[in-house]
């Protein structure tokens, strides 16, 4: 698969929940031959609403060259590589759509790719106004059981970013209701996509790395693999991103199942209640008495918990509603 002439737009994107496995399934897709993919861009989950609020294009070569800039002091993205006046020729002076900017920031980025991808893990919640502007691009998601992903989101150094602190000791539950929707995400447009879209488990991608390599390769149109001993870190992981560490050094399953003794009996069974019908749409089971125990246990949540709970689920509606009707 060669990228297609004017085309606007990567030829694939990686996206999942936080903490899913989404570094790893980059680094096996860098792996390929012709694939390059640069490090998380964040253009749609934190740049793009920035963006708006100051004005939609088209854009002349200043106002290009001012989003540019923007873009690259964002903290998400800092000690990037960035040209502006390489982007803004590479673009005639003009940007006339959002998706054009992406593109040409992806492709600076990584020059010498045949193949050219990007990997951001909440721009799955954009993929329907993606989609929209690109019909022909290939998306892998990345899953990971909600109980390895909420520990492991506890221990991130980024927690009090993405949950806010007054949930307290119950973060855990709205990390649990935010795995729960973006699962929903996943699954609804895997049944919109079908073949253009390869779902990956991450503990299948750690139990056969080799394996998932070939999934990616056959999906992306790729002949040929290379050892796995080739490692694209420097590549797709900025030096201050030390989480991402164990994605880039030697696969193994040893995070798979710690959680169990890092989040303890009750919290467990919050989760899976929480988190249960999107658990077995991806076949990560629980028995009839672990969800009667999950139920009893979700049950015994505060009062104020709960309210922020469904809260929270409201707000994940209406934020889904708001990006559905952007166009790109």
């Amino acid at each position: 698969m060669t990228p297609e002439v004017g085309r606007r737009g990567p030829d694939f994107l990686i996206v999942g929940s936080a903490r899913s496995g989404t570094t790893l399934v980059q680094r096996l897709a860098c792996e390929l031959p012709g694939v390059a993919m640069p490090p998380e861009t964040h253009f749609f989950d934190i740049f793009l609403r920035r963006l708006l609020l100051r004005g939609a294009p088209p854009f002349g070569a200043a106002r290009l060259a001012e989003e540019i800039d923007e873009w690259r002091q964002m903290v998400q993205v800092r000690g990037v590589d960035v040209e502006p006046a390489s982007i803004v020729a590479s673009l005639g002076g003009r940007c006339d759509s959002i998706m054009d900017l992406f593109d040409a920031i992806v492709r600076h980025l990584v020059p010498t790719g045949t193949i050219c991808g990007e990997k951001t893990p909440n721009h799955l919640l954009w993929w329907r106004p993606i989609l929209r502007a690109l019909p022909g691009l290939r998306i892998v998601a990345t899953v990971r059981g909600p109980h390895a992903v909420v520990a492991s989101t506890l221990a991130a150094p980024w927690l009090t970013r993405v949950v806010h602190p007054r949930w307290g000791a119950d973060s855990y539950v709205a990390i649990a209701e935010r795995w729960r929707a973006e699962q929903q995400i996943v699954l609804a447009m895997a049944e919109a996509l079908g073949a253009q879209c390869l779902v990956l488990r991450y503990e299948d991608v750690v139990a056969d790395p080799a394996r998932a390599r070939q999934a990616i390769s056959r999906h992306l149109g790729v002949r040929g693999t290379m050892p796995l001993e080739g490692v694209a870190g420097p590549v797709i992981a900025h030096p201050w991103e030390t989480w991402k560490a164990d994605a880039l050094g030697d696969i193994h399953t040893d995070r798979v199942s710690t959680w169990r003794g890092e989040l303890g009996t009750r919290r467990s069974r919050v989760i899976s209640s929480v988190c249960g019908r999107p658990m077995r749409a991806l076949d990560y089971r629980t028995t009839m008495s672990e969800r009667i125990g999950a139920a009893v246990a979700a049950a015994s949540l505060s009062p104020l918990t709960q309210r922020r709970r469904f809260a929270l689920r409201r707000g994940q509606r209406e934020y889904m509603r708001w990006i559905d009707g952007i166009a790109l």
